[in-house]
């Protein structure tokens, strides 16, 4: 039985106004739904009519949420929506507020419930809403601000009865529930219902509000605050989902307003105002009508939804609730071929324990809401921040994301890397902010046209049954298929100037007295890289050329190279096991050029395989050490000098940093990616060494473009050229041209 809870007591109390009782949050719970199993609580519809016989006298208003969005409810409106509102009936309500729930609901369904409340003189109240011509079919069903006021009579006087919802209630609703919507002002809705109510006779007027989702009691406390000061008042208002918050708060300053907060799912005598004392809990009379109706569609429900036809048998002999949680979510990355999932709990709602067979209804109840489902992609970054945001919150479900023994944060099974892009999948409430998950105004999401979440559940069901596989059958998991990554980047540059200036003596201008120029130059990388808890195997080739002339016009110089490079360098790491962090690895890498310089005899085309360790720092900083064979293939003997052979044995060391988020700048994450490739040829004999040192800083500008800082360092030492060492570095700084696309293996 639930008990009110007064925000703070009237100064002008309103005199003489009949008891009332409220019911909150029946959420479409009218029926039973366990279907042969044992039944822990009857439904809330039932349960909700024996606490009212409490107050045989009292006036019965439900405050909101009445329909709640649920999909048994959803179901039982689509099957019945006069037996519906025949049940409201039942329960002796005079007047039914809209809530943000029922708002939720899918737009069919609630205009055919608000059409059959209507005509049974038991309409929905919404005193701020209004619709426009693709929503007006709804309206006409409701009293809003534009339809007179509704009115209960009783022997001492007609009560008044307007309510109103935060417009901040919209971002808790998917974007197709809501269209055609607008919430306007709820004082000044208030404000205007209760002039009508008092100008059509009203003795007392009731106003019921909704507060923004998270911000319920704030809500209320402010627009009490608002009202207590208007001449056009209401004398009680009752306020939404605060139980359990009121004792946080400071007692506001007394007002001339009542403000009540019922309890949800229950129901609550909110006048005259005290805290009444626990009830023992009642059962109505299972003859009686309501009774009646609530069982006989519930064994229309069971018939149609849980029959052996509408069952899916399982390998286990019962589920949890958390392990039905993860078969959805696990349906839901099979479909989008997703690397993650993730939902809000409050939109996943199982039964405590399925024995034997996952039925329809069993889905239905898992989903209350049917969530249309969307995709994004999502720097690993931001999936750690969610994950762990989320640790202590305990607000979403996560599938994909765990942590190791050691603490770090995996995405199946391996390491999570923050500046790889990963593919989530989540439902149409997170995608458009809800709970404030997905903050980022800049992350696009794709919805999967015409596919809810029920739906694509159903839909694996029956692929299963069809193959004579158990519902609780594992997915194919990421976890053992092999992920890729494709990247691609481009720095192309190209700058043409062209100076004529036949009397130099006299056309000294700045513009004139210049050289011209013709430069160009390309730089383009390409990786494939495939990732599996076993192995990692890391592709990449990079084409660098470019070519410039300069002079005088008519005395040019000839086009001269200023880059010519390209390698192929592949890797494989083998991984040990889970969490390890020394791995072996073996490499291929090849490097050769465009054209080959005048002072050398042969095409430059090296190949040097090695195998050796690497250490992990961090997912994708490493360290390493190998030996191996370095091999000029195209030489001859005696072409690179008497001291150095075509082939020699080599020792390589040096590190690796795959592409990192570094810091942020404001919102725009930097990312960094660099290597250290050190190698010392044929040591015991001529002994040269190289270094290769690469180090680029992104900043993105728009999603395919950047703002990048690039550094090459080539240094070669030879004991052939007396000890001294012979370099050549580079500096780009200008805008690259970016494209990444993760691939999830579902094959090998």
């Amino acid at each position: 039985m639930g008990s009110s809870l007064v925000l703070s007591l009237a100064l002008v109390v309103a005199s003489g106004l009949p008891a009332i009782a409220v019911s909150e949050n029946l959420n479409g719970d009218f029926v039973s739904t366990a279907c042969g199993r044992p039944e822990k609580a009857p439904p809330t519809l039932l349960r909700v009519a024996a606490e009212f016989e409490a107050w045989p006298d009292a006036l019965r208003i439900d405050v909101g949420n009445v329909l709640g969005s649920a999909a048994v409810g959803e179901l039982i409106t689509q099957h019945d929506p006069n037996g519906v509102a025949r049940a409201l009936q039942l329960l002796d309500l005079k007047a039914v507020a809209l809530g943000r729930r029922d708002l939720a609901t899918a737009r069919a369904p609630l205009v055919a419930t608000a059409k059959s409340l209507k005509a049974a003189k038991l309409p929905f109240i919404a005193s701020n809403l209004t619709c426009d011509a693709s929503a007006k079919n709804l309206c006409l069903e409701l009293v809003t601000g534009d339809s007179p006021t509704w009115l209960i009579d009783t022997p001492d006087g007609s009560i008044g009865v307007v309510s109103a919802l935060a417009p901040g209630v919209f971002d808790s609703i998917a974007p197709d529930r809501r269209e055609g919507l607008q919430l306007t002002d709820p004082k000044a809705a208030l404000e205007h219902a209760t002039h009508v109510a008092r100008a059509n006779g009203a003795r007392w007027v009731v106003a019921i509000y909704e507060g923004a989702h998270g911000h319920e009691l704030d809500d209320s406390l402010a627009l009490a605050g608002q009202l207590a000061a208007s001449y056009s008042r209401p004398d009680v208002l009752l306020a939404l989902h605060l139980a359990g918050r009121v004792g946080v708060v400071d007692t506001p300053t007394v007002l001339p307003l009542t403000v009540v907060a019922p309890v949800p799912g229950h129901a609550t005598r909110v006048w005259p105002v005290r805290v009444e004392a626990e009830v023992p809990t009642r059962r109505i009379d299972a003859e009686s009508p309501l009774a009646l109706w609530s069982k006989s569609t519930g064994q229309w429900l069971c018939e149609n939804l849980a029959s052996p036809t509408h069952a899916w048998p399982l390998k286990r002999s019962s589920l949890e609730a958390l392990e039905v949680s993860m078969l959805l979510l696990d349906a839901l990355r099979e479909r989008a071929r997703a690397e993650v999932a993730i939902v809000n709990r409050n939109a996943v709602r199982p039964p405590e324990r399925i024995l034997q067979n996952l039925t329809a209804l069993d889905v239905a109840t898992t989903l209350p809401y049917d969530n249309s489902v969307m995709t994004t992609s999502l720097p690993g970054s931001e999936l750690k921040k969610i994950f762990e945001g989320d640790e202590s919150k305990h607000e979403l479900l996560i599938r994909g994301l765990s942590r190791n023994e050691k603490g770090d944060v995996l995405l199946n099974g391996r390491p999570l890397e923050g500046a790889q892009p990963y593919l989530v999948v989540t439902n149409d409430y997170l995608a458009s902010g809800g709970d404030g998950v997905f903050v980022d105004k800049a992350v696009h999401f794709e919805p999967l046209l015409g596919t809810t979440a029920r739906r694509v559940w159903l839909e694996q069901l029956a692929r299963r049954l069809e193959a004579k596989q158990p519902a609780d059958d594992p997915i194919d998991d990421p976890a053992n298929r092999t992920r890729w990554l494709f990247r691609a980047t481009a720095d192309l540059s190209f700058s043409f100037v062209r100076v004529v200036n036949p009397a130099s003596n006299v056309y000294t201008d700045s513009q004139l007295s210049r050289s011209s120029a013709v430069a160009f130059r390309g730089d383009v990388e390409v990786r494939a890289d495939a990732d599996h808890t076993a192995y990692t195997w890391e592709n990449g080739m990079r084409l660098r050329y470019g070519l410039s002339r300069t002079g005088v016009e008519g005395d040019e110089t000839a086009l001269n190279e200023t880059d010519d490079l390209m390698y192929l360098r592949d890797t494989v790491t083998v991984r040990r096991g889970l969490g390890s962090r020394f791995v072996p690895f073996a490499e291929s890498y090849l490097e050769s050029e465009f054209t080959a310089p005048t002072t050398r005899a042969y095409h430059h085309l090296e190949w040097r395989p090695i195998t050796g360790g690497r250490v992990l720092l961090l997912p994708e900083l490493s360290l390493f050490a190998g030996l191996g064979l370095d091999w000029e293939t195209l030489a001859r003997e005696g072409q690179r000098g008497v001291t150095e052979p075509v082939a020699a044995f080599v020792l390589v060391g040096g590190a690796a940093l795959r592409p990192r988020a570094l810091f942020s700048l404001g919102q725009v994450p930097v990312t960094g990616e660099g290597s250290l490739d050190v190698s010392w040829r044929d040591p015991a004999n001529s002994s040269s060494a190289l270094v290769r040192l690469r180090a680029k800083v992104s900043i993105p500008v728009v999603q395919a473009l950047a703002l990048t800082v690039a550094y090459d360092l080539f240094a070669r030492h030879s004991g052939a050229a007396a000890g001294s060492w012979g370099f050549a570095n580079d500096v780009v700084i200008g805008l690259s041209f970016r494209w990444a696309q993760p691939f999830q293996g579902y094959v090998f």
